[in-house]
Parts: C-alpha cells; structure tokens; sequence
C-alpha cells in the first residue's frame, strides 16, 4: 500500500539536470517557479510503531515544516506506520473516523500562530520576494474516502476536498485560493468509515516569484534561518521547532544580524529591519553571562526572563570568535559605527590566557563554571583554529601570538571546517601560502572537494547521489537524529549534508557545477522551499528535514557569496572584511602583504596575488610554528551536544 516515490522522482530528476544549463545561477530572465513543500512524508516510525532506535527523534514528533502532528478522531488510536515509510489506517469494521493532523506554524497548541498562504515566508520579508501556497497535494494508495482540509487557530474548516481511492497508488493536486487562507493553522486528513489506506505523504504546492536560481537559494537559505528567529530576544533558536528560550544558539545569532545585513543589501528585508536585528542581537550579547568575555555556546531562558549558560554546554571559543564576525562584519556593513565600536569592545574583553593549554593551544573552551579549560583544544589546522587566531589578532592587537598547526589536512575531512573563514573573508581564496602556517588553502579546500565527490562516485550504495554529482561529508544531526554526526571522511559517504554542497562552492574555480547540484537538490525535493534538508542517505531514500540555525547560516553566507560572484555582484560581506580595520588587520596576521584597506576585489578564488614560498623573508617574521611545537592529536571522539571533536 505504501507509494513509491523515489525511483519515479530520481528518474525525472535525472532527466531535468541533463537539460540544466551549466551557469544555472546566472542572471536569467527568470519565471515563477512552482514545487512541492512537504508537510510531512512518514519516514520514521511513530505513534505505537516508535522503534527503541527513533525514540525522541525529529520524525516522531515534528513534521517538515518544523511543527508538531498527532492522530485525531474517534479511532485516532487504530492510526500506525507502515514499512517502507507510510501512515495507515484500517477502518473496515470501524464506525467513526481517524486522521492525522499537522500544524501549519508553530505548536498546535500554540494559537497565536499561523501561516498566511499569500505570504508564506516570515513577515519582515518584503512582498516581492514572497512565496503562496496555491496548493495541497497528498499521496495515497488503498480504498475507500479520504477527506483533506485546512483550519484555522479556531478550528473551523477553510478549505476541504474529498478524494475517492481506487485501490491504486496515485498523487492527488488541488488547487486553492492563497486570498481565503492568510490565517491557516492546521492541515489534517481524515479517514472516513470503512475505509484502508495508507498516506505516503500530505504537502504544499508553493509557487515563488520570478527569481532566478542564485537569488532564489540565498532567499530560501534566509528564510530557513529567520524562521528560527525568536522575535523580541535578538537571539536564534538552535532548531526552529525548539520553544523560544528552550535552547537558542549564540553563534547562530551573531550569523543571523549578518545575514539580515546582506538581506537588506539584496532588498530581501528593509534597512531598518536589518538595524533592528543588529541592535537587538547587540542587546542580548551584552545581557547574557561571560566567562572571561568568552560567550556561552547555547542559553536557556529562566523564569525570571533572564538568559543563562544552557545546562551541560560550554562558554565556547570558536562560537565566540563566529559571533562576534557575524555581529561586528553586520555593524560595519550597515554603516553603524556605534554599533562596530561597541562590538570591538566586547572583543577586546576576551581573554585567551585563561584558555590557553600548556601546549600553547587554545581550548574549546571554559566549563560551566566559567573557569575550567575544557579538555581538547584547537590543535588541528583549518578554519575554527583560523577564526580563533583573527579572534585573538583582534582581542590582543600585534601583541598576540596565536597559534596554530600547520599540518595543511582538514580535521578527519569534515566538509565545513575548510570553508567556515572563508564566510568571513576574502583573503583565504588567493593560491599562495598563509604567513602562520604556510599553507595554500584554496589548494587544500579544493582537493577536499575532490575528495568528497570521489569518495561518493566509488561508493557502490552511493549510486544515486553520485549520478547527481552530489556529496557532504560534514557536520551535523547523524541518520534520522539520532546523534550527531562530524565524522567526514573517516566513514563511508552514508548520510550528506548539503550544507557542504553549497559552501565547497566558495572556492570552486566556475561556480556553475555548484549551481547545477544546487539545481540537483531542488529537483530531488531536497531543498524545498522550508530549506534545504539537514541531511540526506546517499541511496536518495530518505532525508531529514531538520531546520538548523547553524547550517542555515552557513547556507545562506555561502549563498550570498556565490549569487554575487554569478551575476557580477560586489560582495558586501568581503568588502567589509577588507574596509573594517578590525577585520582588516586581523587578515594581515595571515597574509601581511594583503593589508590595504578597502580595496576592492574581483571575488573570484584563484585570482589573487601569491606571497611566494615558505622559504621567503616573510615567513621567517611571519609566525611559522616550528614542527617540533605542533601537537598531534592520535583519536577524537564526537561530543555530540557541542558538536566537538574533543581529546
């Protein structure tokens, strides 16, 4: 009873990708698009099928939009899953009904909360840029009635259709009327009496307005993001489908006023909405606890309102230094000098010597009790170590001696680590060696690219997504949820994360075959327009949809930067980096012959000039560690709440 969905969806795919233009991303004439938002297709086993491995996880609780569901009726309790991924019922001998129900926005308890089928994205968003929702579809097999409907916080019916089932596995479309739903809540289906089946999945049809395939992943990457915004606080949920205040993430928050910024340059948002994130994201840094300056990683709000470290997290280094990017790259984007001056003093109240271990490295951090080091530390070479030296050139002026390792090899290959500093800065993309470890990373980023899609291409259970061109090996919530997952490319390429898909392209030479996985993802339903998925199994079979602050930052930085770089654009983020004279002269500690200033650059990676090898005056000044100083670390293990890799 159970409809097949991908081998049908994979073979159309296939066949839309040949036909897709290798520039995909570039400026285009470009008509509305209409595609498929699930509300909630039945991966996981819930309800009384719960298996003792999914106990808890994303799937037996929220749905796609991040929102919760549950079953209703008079025999709402005969409602299970069926193997291969299905909600069924048997209502043969049944004198009432049963369906599910599944919230359109927020808790269903919660109903202050809805969704506006004209305006489908959050509210700050201008109109242009807004998606409708013009459409419910459903996929069902078995016999019998199958009624679909739309209601509001009050409960009463908006919309509703009748579907009659003939036994035969089909997909059902029906259109709607956007200007009747501006308050939806709910979108239920209900079983009649007598009735079997088996409910593969229930959706949206979701047409955006004409934009072209840049402009429309950098929208889709944003909203993702604004929607785990938590309104009034200035600060960012951890997962969208967390309660405000119940786990909300402070790097992510300093992301988000940076990506309102760069919003607000593509006129996605309003200037003064952009301020106002900045300014409320600046207020709630100020209120929350440090421990020697260095932020809390996660917060929890108490029952006097107050913010505090989230029990069992950290006072975390890099998600300082990723922050204070965000916060301080925003103020100066959007000409707020107050704003830039008071970030930088923040930053100036950071204190690495309570950090640093023996060996010279600096931790990951400080306990909860905002004194004791954590145990590991940045002893590996790549992008957190190299956020935490310009945090520290930043902190302590040209006093400060950072260190790093020079090994040139990307922490066990996860996909972020080689990317993360160039979010930031423009610096990193010239192929020429750094002056603190004398390493080419535009060279190094590249190869693990290579890496990556090799590791999927040779991966005989990977056929799908290799077909695709696609691949992820990186960080973030493991198969399902159940864990977290940073083991790149020390496992077999199982589970993707196509954050990585995205941010690989920052240092790719032609950003068209980034465009054309990106293309990939849309067309396998893979990033719909509740963003792209936290991840997905290499086979194509299943995905979790998952809406993470963190990886919807990186998304959308990542797709800021290659929509500018596609149409020509000046990247905002890059020039601030170079014109900020924090920023500026924290760049100079790696690459000394760069700093100048504002000047300009023509944001392609590769093009910029080469400081020369590591036998050169400058690297013998320049801070090169000697081998004998660098420690190495011979096994990790995952932290799975910090996300870490820990000694």
């Amino acid at each position: 009873m159970v409809v097949l969905r991908y081998p049908f969806q994979v073979a159309v795919l296939a066949a839309a990708v040949g036909l897709a233009p290798v520039r995909a991303g570039s400026p285009v004439a470009a008509a509305p698009v209409r595609v498929n938002q699930p509300v909630q297709e039945y991966f996981t086993p819930f309800g009384v099928d719960t298996t003792p491995a999914d106990r808890g996880t994303y799937g037996t609780q929220f749905t796609h939009l991040g929102t919760d569901f549950g079953a209703m009726g008079p025999e709402g309790g005969r409602i299970g899953w069926a193997e291969g991924g299905a909600a069924r019922v048997d209502l043969t001998k049944a004198e009432g009904w049963a369906g599910l129900w599944h919230s359109l926005a927020g808790a269903g308890a919660d109903r202050s909360v809805t969704l506006d089928f004209a305006r489908c994205y959050p509210a700050w968003i201008k109109d242009e840029y807004q998606p409708r929702c013009n459409g419910v579809y459903v996929r069902a097999s078995g016999t019998g009635r199958l009624g679909v409907e739309i209601k509001g916080a009050d409960e009463r019916v908006l919309w509703a259709r009748t579907i009659d089932l003939d036994g035969r596995p089909k997909e059902t479309r029906l259109d709607c009327d956007p200007a009747g739903l501006r308050a939806a809540k709910f979108l239920n289906w209900v079983a009649e009496p007598g009735t079997v089946l088996a409910v593969d999945a229930i959706g949206l049809m979701i047409q955006y307005p004409p934009l072209a395939l840049a402009d429309r992943t950098f929208l889709i990457a944003y909203a993702k993001l604004a929607r785990c915004a938590a309104p009034g606080t200035g600060l960012v949920k951890d997962q969208s489908h967390r309660p405000v205040g119940a786990f909300d993430a402070i790097p992510a928050s300093g992301l988000y006023a940076l990506a309102t910024a760069v919003a607000a340059d593509r006129g996605v948002v309003d200037r003064p909405t952009a301020l106002a994130v900045l300014a409320a994201a600046r207020r709630a840094f100020a209120a929350l606890p440090k421990a020697d300056g260095w932020l809390p990683h996660f917060v929890t709000r108490g029952p006097d309102g107050k913010y505090g470290l989230a029990p069992g997290t950290e006072y975390g280094t890099v998600d300082t230094s990723i922050a204070y990017h965000g916060l301080l790259l925003a103020a100066h984007l959007l000409g707020d000098r107050d704003a830039e001056a008071a970030v930088l003093a923040q930053i100036r109240k950071v204190r690495f010597d309570r950090v640093r271990g023996s060996d010279g490295f600096v931790r990951y951090g400080l306990a909860g009790d905002g004194k004791t080091p954590l145990a590991g530390g940045w002893v590996e070479w790549g992008g957190e170590a190299a956020l935490i030296a310009l945090l520290e050139r930043m902190a302590a002026g040209p006093t400060g001696d950072p260190k790093m390792s020079w090994s040139g090899k990307v922490p066990d290959g996860v996909g972020f680590v080689a990317e993360l500093q160039s979010l930031f800065y423009p610096q990193f993309d010239g192929p020429r060696p750094d002056a603190v470890t004398g390493v080419d990373w535009l060279a190094v980023r590249r190869e693990l690219a290579r890496a990556q899609a090799a590791a999927v291409a040779q991966d005989p259970q990977a056929g799908p997504a290799a077909r695709l061109g696609l691949f992820g090996q990186s960080a973030g919530e493991g198969f399902r949820g159940r864990g977290y997952l940073a083991e790149g490319l020390r496992a077999r390429p199982a589970v993707l994360h196509p954050h990585y898909t995205l941010m690989a392209g920052l240092s790719a030479e032609d950003p068209g075959p980034t465009w054309k996985r990106v293309r990939a993802l849309e067309g396998a339903g893979l990033m719909p327009p509740w963003g792209l998925v936290e991840n997905f199994t290499s086979d194509l079979a299943e995905y979790l949809p998952v809406q993470g602050s963190l990886n919807a930052a990186l998304e959308c930085l990542a797709a800021y930067h290659l929509a500018a770089r596609t149409a020509g654009r000046p990247d905002r983020i890059y020039e601030a980096a170079r014109s900020c004279d924090a920023t500026s002269r924290a760049a100079e500690l790696f690459y000394p012959d760069q700093f100048d200033g504002a000047r300009p650059i023509d944001g392609t990676p590769g093009t910029g000039p080469a400081l020369g090898d590591r036998t050169s005056a400058r690297f013998a000044t320049g801070g090169l560690r000697e081998p004998d100083r660098v420690v190495v670390v011979p096994a990790r293990h995952v932290d799975l709440q910090a996300g870490r890799l820990e000694t």
